[in-house]
């Protein structure tokens, strides 16, 4: 991961922006690279390497995620108090629950000869066992992601109580073309959560 996201930095610090594809180059980007950009004005800004951007980037976004589930702790449950820290560390090392159910389902498939297809099926849906809080580890844009997301979040509860205003609607619409920019899957997986309502 970290030199697959380091080459993106690295070739916006030396040539600018759009970057080529890292993996295949002569071709445009085929990833996400607003984070790679992000990466590369704190990089020269703090005159450090990217990987040690990234590392401080998702601290302070793992902090940002903290105070965001606080605040969201307060407006769901109506109380001043601090949210308790068992809310916070359940939310970050919660994981994908699919994967206890998938990999025991494939285990089984796989030992019946005419449903080994459906095995290979299943075994193609992401089902690995991954803890939010890993994300704050890693050298990617997800923790930026979470941060918008949970911002997102926020705002809706705050719309849902207490009405539209149109700093909420502004706020809304940036945590949302923020997520989008700089961890696309959060900012679609956001669109779908929240069209409905």
């Amino acid at each position: 991961h970290g030199p697959f996201h380091s080459a993106y930095a690295y070739q916006i610090l030396n040539r600018g922006i759009p970057p080529e594809n890292v993996t295949l180059p002569g071709y445009p980007a085929n990833d996400y690279w607003p984070y790679h950009a992000l990466l590369a004005i704190l990089s020269r800004f703090f005159t450090a390497p990217p990987p040690f951007v990234s590392m401080l980037l998702n601290i302070t976004m793992l902090a940002v995620a903290f105070a965001l589930l606080n605040v969201l702790w307060k407006a769901i449950i109506r109380d001043a108090k601090p949210a308790p820290a068992i809310f916070i560390i359940f939310i970050l090392l919660s994981s994908n629950l699919l994967y206890f159910v998938n990999w025991q389902a494939i285990r089984w498939l796989v030992a019946v000869p005419f449903l080994k297809p459906i095995a290979v099926w299943l075994s193609s849906v992401d089902y690995r066992l991954e803890l939010q809080f890993f994300h704050f580890l890693n050298f990617s844009a997800f923790p930026v992601g979470v941060a918008f997301f949970l911002g997102c979040l926020v705002i809706s509860e705050r719309i849902l109580r207490s009405g539209l205003t149109l700093k909420d609607g502004a706020l809304f619409v940036f945590f949302i073309l923020s997520a989008l920019l700089f961890h696309a899957t959060t900012g679609i997986f956001l669109l779908v959560v929240l069209a409905p309502t």
